[in-house]
């Protein structure tokens, strides 16, 4: 079984950065077509298979962009990396209006059939628009949108026959995404700030 390490990377308002991503594997897979499948994937849910009704970059500004992907092929031993295929990718958000703050996440949870911590994963998409925000809770309209999209990003790696799994770093298996789900309340990745400048307003006693 080859087991590939799919992610999008892209940028945010002030220099700051992000990256999401699955794995995927198949019995003798080739990195250049595993590639391909995740370039597909990519537009199945940034874009969308009927731009732009359902794509999610409608719920992003055009200063948060999808840049560049990879795809590296891991060691069927070790688990280290052995191949790498990077791609550029143009992927600016098409909505109006401010985004939310740079370490504001919304989390895509997958699952298989495993019901222990391992048949679990993850991955944290960028902070979308202030519109998404209601009540200080993910709309329910945007999340299953969001989670619509997700779904057919991982169905889109199905049909290429490389199928989204979770990977076992312990034992260097994988287990296959059976379903996904959204929720409503968002997450917070510190390292998403990591470059943001703060700006201090000071009053003295």
């Amino acid at each position: 079984m080859t087991i590939f390490r799919h992610e999008a990377r892209g940028s945010l308002p002030d220099g700051e950065f992000f990256t999401f991503g699955i794995h995927s594997s198949k019995v003798a897979g080739v990195i250049a077509d595993a590639a391909a499948a995740w370039k597909n994937a990519v537009d199945s849910l940034w874009l969308g298979d009927n731009p732009p009704t359902d794509g999610i970059n409608q719920f992003y500004g055009p200063s948060v962009s999808v840049d560049e992907l990879v795809t590296t092929e891991l060691d069927a031993t070790t688990g280290k990396n052995l191949l790498q295929e990077t791609q550029s990718y143009t992927g600016p958000g098409t909505g109006t209006g401010d985004n939310l703050p740079q370490e504001v996440a919304v989390c895509v949870s997958l699952r298989t059939p495993l019901p222990t911590r391992a048949g679990r994963g993850r991955f944290f998409l960028p902070s979308p628009l202030l519109t998404t925000c209601v009540a200080s809770r993910l709309d329910a309209d945007t999340a299953d949108a969001i989670a619509l999209a997700a779904i057919n990003c991982l169905a889109t790696m199905q049909v290429a026959t490389y199928p989204a799994a979770i990977y076992h770093r312990s034992t260097h298996t994988a287990t296959l995404i059976t379903s996904i789900d959204v929720g409503d309340v968002f997450d917070s990745m510190r390292t998403r700030r990591d470059k943001l400048r703060e700006v201090r307003h000071i009053q003295v006693l």
